[in-house]
């Protein structure tokens, strides 16, 4: 758990400095709408770091009530967040006799006339917000505080450094600071101090990637740079409340980055005026409050964590939000021999975008199936591919470090939940995965301290990786093993990822591969070997297999792989790739991937043909609770016995031998029924639910699309599926 509890900070950090550094849109529409107000301490759990005791929320109000300073660090959007603090601001109040001074990150100092005149009744609040350039989730955010400073008449400091300033100071430096004119320098310190460079190693950690990081290697350029003004301003508005409030407490809140440690605005209080007596309280907004375990908190982190149930976001990008439970599905297999007396070691599986759980579990139940257990999440974005298959992304650009934390918890929650339920042994899990998956692997292996092995084979669109925050070295030896398995041309990306978290004590060991069939292969290998089981290495001798399909796809690869596996694991040397008669090896033996009928493979080529599906196995069910019909459309190659052979079997109906639910029937490319004459049949009979497939072990997108040009537009009343072949099950 401390894993999550870093991996926690380290994501709510960026959203904390990226919110902050970038300025937020001003808005007044809308009405604060926050979480209930009753039962708060039911959506939060409090923490003392030092002792790891857990107290309630007012029982931590009144321990606050005792300092002079206390800093509130939050993550900026959350709404639960906003009533904590809505609530300590209320409950300090109510325990001081109204001596509580509300310092605010989210005003500027030149607006602190504006801000006067409204606490004291002198402008109503369209004045106040039309001048007081309040930020955009101020109504979900901060008014609540504010109404109730108004309605006490209690003073609150807008603390921040004006925008004006800001603009002025960019990359001017000193010369800048010390040329300001009057009006501006008054809204600043007489004199900027120093932060730690413990700060500013712990803030090129977080930005890495967003061009800050450099600047954090040059102590004089950070001392003028925006965030050291706002630590510096914000930290001088409080000791000046202090001075000018005596026998108040000042309660300030800022984003969490500002005064975690006891760095930044804390600091800078404490420089100035070193006998305060401060709190500090940072606030976590977490999907699950009964996972958090208290031995696992950082002491010096803050005096009290706070972590509050998320529930809801405030203004964002022209965006509010809510959040819900949401599923995460993944399939799941146990050995035959897996019973309670026998615990056998398990494998979680992200297989690469537009691949699904049930392609993964086919391909490692193929490997593995009869010793572990496998686990195959699928990817948490549907989407239909090029292929018009479902199929699905594990994260957008945008959204990087949202979805791939999010699919951390999922893997962590996995990894807890199948050993307490079934015979697996908590000890040997392995978390894999290949291209995207493997992308999100490595991210998350790099935050987690708990997941003992995994290996990330041949990433793919992992640039985003770059921009992530490094998290604080951890406190004590990580014993994680990683594994990268990269080809030549990501090397230079790779090394320096892994040398950056290499820095922060999470070492990954890369290994250099030729190509991404070689980097799964050499991963099928580690995967084995880190489960505990037995090599399947060739025996050696034989003539080697060649397998090579006649359309090279992403899909094509994946069903065509569980064929090499399986012909590797009993012994035969074989070797898989796309077909290319011109490097083709004369020594080899070779085995084309196809059905007979496909464009450009001679008959005697082709591996399977109608023959196959007699009894109708290895033929696609239709997608649907109540069954439906495939239809399997034979391309315009098939020799007359083939078609012949493919009508017999839609003429005895093969597919009433699985299920009595689903049938089959064919349509022709050339010279028999048409596929929109053979939907328009089966609409006239009733039938609405289709699964369309080419007689293909794996077809093209462009054959789908094609396809799907000729079924038309008049289709509304019936629900068509895509397979681009009928390679998954052969």
């Amino acid at each position: 758990m401390q894993s999550f509890l870093r991996h926690l900070s380290v994501l709510s950090l960026l959203l904390i400095f990226g919110f902050a550094c970038q300025g937020v849109t001003t808005s007044t529409a809308g009405s604060k709408s926050g979480p209930e107000r009753n039962g708060l301490d039911r959506q939060v759990r409090v923490f003392v770091t030092e002792t790891g005791s857990e107290i309630t929320l007012g029982e931590m109000i009144v321990r606050l009530a005792s300092h002079e300073a206390v800093f509130l660090g939050e993550t900026h959007l959350d709404e639960v967040t906003h009533s904590v603090e809505e609530k300590v601001y209320e409950g300090l109040l109510g325990l001081t006799n109204d001596q509580v001074v509300l310092a605010l990150e989210m005003f500027e100092r030149d607006v602190q006339p504006v801000v006067d005149d409204y606490i004291q009744g002198r402008i109503d609040e369209t004045a106040f917000l039309a001048a007081a350039r309040p930020w955009g989730n101020y109504r979900t955010g901060y008014r609540g505080m504010i109404e109730l400073a108004r309605a006490r008449r209690s003073p609150v400091v807008a603390a921040n450094t004006p925008i004006s300033v800001r603009r002025a100071m960019a990359f001017g430096g000193a010369e800048a600071f010390h040329t300001l004119p009057a009006e501006q320098r008054a809204f600043l310190p007489p004199e900027l101090l120093p932060n730690t460079d413990r700060y500013w190693e712990r803030f090129a950690r977080v930005v890495r990637g967003h061009g800050h990081a450099g600047m954090a290697q040059d102590t004089e350029a950070m001392l003028y740079s925006t965030q050291s003004l706002w630590d510096n301003t914000m930290g001088w508005s409080c000791a000046e409340a202090l001075e000018a409030h005596p026998e108040h407490v000042v309660l300030h809140v800022n984003g969490g980055f500002h005064t975690a440690w006891r760095d930044g605005t804390v600091l800078q209080l404490l420089t100035r005026r070193p006998q305060t007596d401060v709190a500090t309280v940072q606030i976590s907004s977490v999907s699950d409050l009964s996972g958090l375990e208290a031995d696992d908190l950082d002491p010096g982190y803050a005096d009290f964590h706070v972590f509050t149930e998320r529930r809801g976001r405030g203004l964002q990008d022209g965006d509010y939000a809510v959040h819900v439970p949401r599923e995460a599905e993944y399939r799941l297999h146990l050995p035959a021999a897996a019973h309670p007396g026998t615990r056998v070691p398990l494998l979680i599986w992200l297989p690469s975008d537009g691949l699904t759980a049930a392609d993964g579990l086919a391909l490692w139940r193929e490997e593995i199936g009869s010793d572990a257990a496998i686990a195959v999440l699928d990817s948490p974005f549907p989407q239909i591919e090029e292929n018009l298959r479902r199929g699905g992304r594990w994260y957008w650009d945008e959204t990087f470090a949202r979805d791939v934390g999010a699919m951390s918890f999922v893997i962590d929650r996995i990894a807890r939940t199948i050993p307490r339920d079934y015979p697996v042994d908590a000890e040997r899990i392995v978390v894999a995965g290949e291209g995207t998956g493997a992308t999100v692997v490595a991210l998350t292996s790099w935050y987690s301290d708990d997941i003992a092995r995994t290996i990330a084979a041949a990433p793919s669109r992992f640039t985003k990786l770059a921009e992530q925050g490094l998290p604080d070295p951890p406190q004590e030896i990580d014993g994680v093993q990683r594994t990268i398995l990269v080809t030549e041309s990501d090397r230079a990306f790779w090394e320096g990822e892994v040398e950056a978290w290499r820095s922060v004590g999470r070492p990954s060991q890369l290994e250099i591969v030729d190509s991404t069939e070689s980097a799964l292969e050499r991963l099928r290998n580690q995967v084995r070997t880190a489960l505990g089981l037995a090599s399947t290495a060739p025996a050696g001798g034989g003539t080697p297999l060649q397998l090579t399909l006649p359309v090279d796809t992403t899909l094509g690869r994946q069903w065509a792989r569980r064929e090499a596996w399986r012909l590797h694991r009993d012994g035969r040397p074989v070797s898989f790739a796309p077909r290319d008669p011109e490097t083709e090896s004369e020594s080899s033996e070779r085995r084309v991937l196809a059905l007979r009928g496909e464009a450009g493979v001679p008959d005697e080529a082709a591996a399977f043909g109608p023959e196959t599906f007699a009894e109708g196995r290895h033929l696609p069910l239709a997608p649907g609770a109540f069954g439906g019909t495939t239809v399997v459309v034979i391309p315009a190659g098939a020799s007359a016995a083939d078609r012949e052979a493919w009508s017999l079997l839609a003429e005895e109906d093969v597919l009433k031998k699985r299920s009595r639910f689903h049938s089959l029937r064919v349509a022709f490319e050339s010279d028999g029924p048409s596929l929109p004459e053979v939907l328009a049949a089966l609409r006239e009979g009733g039938r609405r639910n289709v699964l369309i497939v080419p007689a293909a072990f794996c077809a093209s997108a462009e054959t789908m699309r094609s396809l799907r040009a000729a079924v038309g537009t008049d289709i509304d009343e019936m629900t068509l599926a895509w397979s681009p072949g009928l390679g998954a099950d052969l």
